[in-house]
């Protein structure tokens, strides 16, 4: 397990030094050629003009005990920002010898400034058929940024513009994660089995937040997705179909979304459709506040719709709905699908929902309103410990009987000593 260091050449940056503090390498390729598992590489502040690309260079591979980490040097800004590609970084199982796998990534910005419509910041793409090629799985991004990707679409109608983070991968992470402004398509676009985003933010785009989409038998591979105390923001531009939800998953089974608040996406906040395999999906203790508001728009979550498939035992319990447009809060296309204890009428009774606090007042009729879901929801937005007062609140948040919780930020990590 070694320490490796990576600087721009400005900086003492070369590919043929050691990679030592003191004698650091340029490029994340050559890092490539000598790391292993257990290895770290710190890389240095500045913005640099390259990529990660498995097409180029081997990928290292991981192990479950000894992960690969890719991280910002402690206190210094670290932004990938490359000429006009067609993605920064490039992870295509596909084409590679082995699985891509086992890899960690800190605090390091993505920038698509440069980028042109179609491009992806992120691809990962691997099996997404779980038919046993190489694949990408077991990656965790902490802290990191994924945006901009200015460039407009080139057909207003259109739904395949610029993504994030788009491909096919398993059991991999997203924490404390921003992406934002994708203004000719998504913040996510995946498929995959046992990923989970936490404590995300999705912000500024022209079609979905993030869309779960079709890819191989959706009963093997498509299960397992969670979503967590995340937020999703003004998704979804005002009479686009194409972005109709800030949250449309397809053709898939168990999916978690829990705890997050959804706030300003002008056509509704989730969509659960498509095909076939729609079951267990489970929408638990979501704040929904100003959704569905455009013309055209579908209700704030909808189950389902005509000739998509049926959606089966879909559970829709303790959200806070407030401010919505004309069609309304569920829409339910489904079958056996479990509703209630969920605020659709009134003021909710939270601090600042205009200001984008959506923690509750202590005089909030959500305050003990909601079932029981002990297992499935345990903890709050906040990372508070649900229930507070013996019964579950209604809504992202749980009434912090000890004072009203600090709303939560995106975090950056860091590590104690020197660059680490």
């Amino acid at each position: 397990m070694v320490d490796y260091y990576m600087a721009l050449p400005a900086n003492g940056g070369n590919d043929g030094n050691t990679g030592a503090i003191g004698s650091p390498w340029a490029t994340v390729h050559r890092a490539w050629q000598t790391m292993s598992a257990g290895d770290t590489l710190y890389i240095r502040g500045g913005i640099y003009a390259q990529r990660m690309n498995s097409g180029i260079q081997q990928v290292p591979l991981g192990t479950a005990s000894q992960r690969i980490t890719f991280r910002a040097f402690t206190g210094e800004t670290v932004r990938f920002r490359p000429a006009a590609v067609a993605e920064i970084v490039n992870f295509f199982a596909w084409t590679h010898a082995t699985d891509i796998a086992y890899l960690d990534f800190i605090n390091l910005i993505f920038d698509g400034s440069s980028m042109t419509w179609q491009d992806r910041i992120c691809t990962m793409q691997g099996d997404e058929f779980g038919g046993g090629a190489p694949t990408v799985h077991h990656l965790r991004f902490f802290g990191c940024e994924f945006g901009p990707c200015l460039t407009p679409p080139v057909f207003p109608t259109t739904d395949d513009g610029n993504f994030g983070v788009q491909g096919a991968f398993n059991n991999c992470l997203f924490a404390d994660c921003y992406m934002h402004d994708f203004p000719g398509g998504y913040c996510m676009y995946f498929a995959g089995w046992n990923n989970v985003t936490r404590r995300c933010t999705f912000t500024r785009t022209y079609g979905f937040g993030i869309q779960h989409f079709v890819s191989g038998p959706s009963t093997v591979i498509n299960t397992g997705n969670v979503i967590e105390q995340c937020t999703f923001t003004e998704c979804g531009a005002a009479g686009n179909q194409w972005g109709a939800g800030a949250l449309t998953i397809n053709d898939a089974h168990g999916f978690v979304v829990r705890n997050n608040v959804f706030a300003n996406n002008p056509m509704g906040a989730i969509q659960y459709s498509l095909f076939e395999n729609l079951s267990n999906l489970r929408v638990v203790n979501n704040t929904f506040y100003n959704n569905a508001t455009a013309s055209g728009s579908y209700p704030v979550v909808q189950l389902g719709f005509s000739g998509s498939g049926t959606p089966v035992n879909s559970q829709v319990q303790n959200n806070i709905f407030y401010v919505f447009g004309g069609p309304g809060t569920i829409g339910d296309g489904g079958s056996g699908s479990v509703l209630g204890n969920n605020w659709e009428t009134g003021d909710p009774g939270m601090i600042a929902p205009a200001s984008g606090n959506f923690a509750l007042l202590a005089t909030s009729p959500c305050r003990d309103a909601g079932a029981n879901l002990s297992g499935l929801v345990d903890v709050d937005f906040a990372g508070l410990p649900r229930p507070q007062n013996g019964s579950w609140d209604i809504g992202a948040y749980e009434f912090d009987t000890g004072g009203v919780p600090a709303l939560p930020r995106r975090r950056r990590l860091t590590l104690l000593g020197a660059g680490r």
